[in-house]
C-alpha cells in the first residue's frame, strides 16, 4: 500500500485517467477491482456444475487443456473464459452453454 501512496503523491506525472484509476484502486482494493459480479457468479456456477459431475479442478482443466490454476481463477471469478473455452466447458460438463450462465 505504501508504494501506491508514494505513486499517488507523484501523480503530477500521471495522466488524469491514471489518477482516477489509482483512486479507484485505493477505494475498492486492488483485488476486488479486477473482478465483476458477473465473473464471480459465472465462476460459482462452473464450480457447482463441476462438482455435480464429480470432477476435480485438475480433471476438468485437463479435459479443457488449460492449467489447474487457470481453472481455479475462472471459478474464483478472477478470469473470464473465452467464448471458445465456454463452449469446451459446456461440452466437458455435458450442459448447454446457456446453462453455465447464472443470470
Amino acid at each position: 500500500m505504501g508504494i501506491i501512496i508514494h505513486a499517488f503523491k507523484k501523480c503530477n506525472i500521471l495522466s488524469l485517467n491514471a489518477r482516477f484509476r489509482l483512486v479507484e484502486l485505493l477505494a475498492n482494493g486492488y483485488h476486488n477491482s479486477h473482478m465483476t459480479k458477473s465473473q464471480e457468479k459465472l465462476g460459482k456456477k462452473v464450480k457447482k456444475l463441476r462438482k455435480q459431475k464429480g470432477l476435480t479442478q485438475e480433471g476438468l482443466a485437463e479435459k479443457l487443456n488449460i492449467s489447474r490454476t487457470h481453472m481455479g481463477h475462472i471459478e474464483q471469478g478472477r478470469k473470464s473464459p473465452s467464448l471458445k473455452l465456454l463452449s469446451k466447458l459446456a461440452k466437458a460438463l455435458r450442459v448447454k452453454v446457456k446453462d453455465i450462465f447464472p443470470f
